[in-house]
């Protein structure tokens, strides 16, 4: 009945988010509910439409939408939701989720993130031992999961000692409710418990954790298996690796989807692939290790992420 009048419906639907087409959805039974001769309700109809009429071909590419496993049933991911996900992917990159006692936004600000020692801790540089240990940030409400994304991560602190692994991760929620103090690659004792994260909307590589180490410029990976973590420590190399080492910089990433490779980019000059073999959902990450508080070599120590625009070479 309504859909008769979707030539005005839609123009004033454009003006809409996600969250209001929902809410139309819950608070009116006509648009709520499919009639038996659409497939989708109104609500979901005027998603689909938004999608598939403002979205741009990468956008497109980049969220293809799930279908249900049924080849018999219609149903599969909800217009609405996939609406949510278009808004995201147009949206600033935030960590919004930070793992560890030891990492904290700078200032209020969602896109950066710092980190200082454990207190008492003398943070002598000329000490055998340092007292630092890694705690990590997620984009956790960014999930990709097809096409091409661009991140560069803005490092300050590195002449401080300030270590940095930038890189992807599987979406995973709720470990910063967990009250854990360290969180890096290299604990394994939390391996198991990732693996129960996984769905079947992380394909089939085995690639759950993939990080460029700013001080070596080697790429760290692991599959969450315990039994083999050859890749952690040390890493592994690559070719055009380099590392920043003293030297704050911006680190480029550039996840291509389509080929399964995840490309670095050192202050905007190509390096080279880091790594590839990967597939399904992935979410920026970066994790930090500060082993003397700001001000010791200099007065800031913090990691910063934007989205970017793909390099022109990639597209």
């Amino acid at each position: 009945m309504l859909f008769s009048n979707d030539d005005i419906l839609f123009p004033v639907a454009s003006f809409l988010d996600s969250k209001a087409i929902l809410n139309l959805a819950l608070t009116c039974k006509g648009c709520g509910i499919a009639e038996e001769t659409f497939r989708w309700s109104l609500a979901e109809e005027l998603a689909r439409r938004l999608i598939l009429e403002l979205s741009s071909e990468s956008e497109l590419k980049a969220l293809p939408r799930y279908l249900c496993p049924n080849p018999c049933c219609d149903c599969g991911e909800s217009w609405i939701g996939l609406l949510r996900e278009l808004e995201l992917l147009r949206s600033p990159l935030t960590f919004d989720q930070l793992i560890g006692d030891r990492v904290e936004h700078v200032d209020g600000d969602l896109a950066c993130i710092t980190s200082s020692p454990p207190p008492g801790s003398s943070c002598n540089p000329f000490e055998d031992e340092w007292p630092g240990y890694p705690n990590t940030a997620i984009c956790s409400d960014h999930v990709m999961r097809s096409g091409k994304h661009y991140a560069t991560f803005s490092m300050k602190g590195c002449r401080n000692f300030c270590y940095y692994w930038p890189g992807i991760i599987r979406p995973i929620q709720g470990w910063d409710k967990l009250g854990l103090e360290v969180f890096g690659m290299g604990d394994v004792s939390a391996h198991e418990y990732l693996q129960g994260e996984r769905t079947e909307r992380w394909g089939d590589s085995d690639v759950h954790w993939c990080t460029f180490d700013q001080w070596q410029g080697s790429c760290n990976w692991t599959d969450w298996n315990a039994e083999s973590q050859s890749t952690i420590g040390d890493g592994i190399q690559w070719s055009g690796m380099e590392a920043f080492e003293f030297d704050d910089g911006e680190l480029g990433l550039l996840l291509d989807l389509d080929s399964g490779t995840l490309t670095a980019y050192k202050n905007g000059r190509r390096l080279g692939i880091m790594k590839d073999g990967l597939s399904g959902e992935y979410c920026w990450t970066t994790s930090i290790m500060a082993h003397f508080n700001p001000g010791y070599f200099g007065n800031e120590q913090s990691i910063r992420i934007k989205r970017g625009k793909l390099p022109l070479a990639s597209t």
